[in-house]
């Protein structure tokens, strides 16, 4: 089932979101691999086509031929429909996260780093993960506790080669992360 109305981001919000310079997410618009309302507004889709993006330059596939790809295979639209296949679903700028959980907004910005979150923008796995660290300070759980448990977990996560653009939050499965790899390792063997 899809999600209801996601929120629609603006170029600061996507570059946010992956951490590319406005001028390279203009690049990526201008060879069709995100799209855009014409006013430069972004489905939540393309965070995560951007992440791919980035997965595969790292493996040294160049920007052209993930364009020639999407072109004509659509890799990464196959890619992020297999990843979500109920859609992205809705998003949450800092702002509203907090809104909603009403954890402190010091507390968050720590998780958030800790985890590698940065100043992304939050889904529904990010909103949940901090409704719980707000349960477990409320009880009393120590905050430094918390994070050093969040730092253990996300360091944890790396090392088993959680692919970044695989998932936006903690919540991506290994077996999700094996057939996304599997999937972008065979592609990258047809294409050179």
């Amino acid at each position: 089932m899809k999600h209801d109305s996601p929120r629609r981001l603006s170029t600061e919000d996507l570059s946010s979101a992956t951490g590319e310079p406005i001028e390279r997410l203009r690049r990526l618009r201008s060879l069709k691999l995100i799209d855009s309302d014409g006013e430069e507004r972004f489905a939540p889709e393309d965070v995560e086509r951007v992440r791919l993006i980035q997965f595969l330059e790292r493996r040294h596939i160049d920007l052209e031929a993930i364009a020639r790809a999407e072109h004509g295979e659509a890799i990464l639209s196959s890619v992020v429909e297999f990843l979500f296949p109920d859609g992205v679903g809705r998003t949450y700028s800092f702002a509203e996260a907090l809104d909603i959980v009403g954890l402190d907004p010091e507390v968050t910005r720590r998780l958030m780093e800790v985890s590698g979150a940065g100043d992304e923008v939050l889904d529904e796995h990010d909103l949940q993960i901090l409704r719980v660290a707000k349960v477990a300070l409320d009880a009393g759980f120590p905050e430094t506790a918390l994070l050093q448990l969040t730092r253990v977990y996300e360091e944890a996560l790396g090392r088993v080669g959680r692919p970044k653009f695989a998932c936006s939050t903690s919540m991506c499965t290994r077996d999700s992360r094996q057939r996304v790899c599997r999937a972008a390792s065979s592609w990258t063997a047809e294409s050179r």
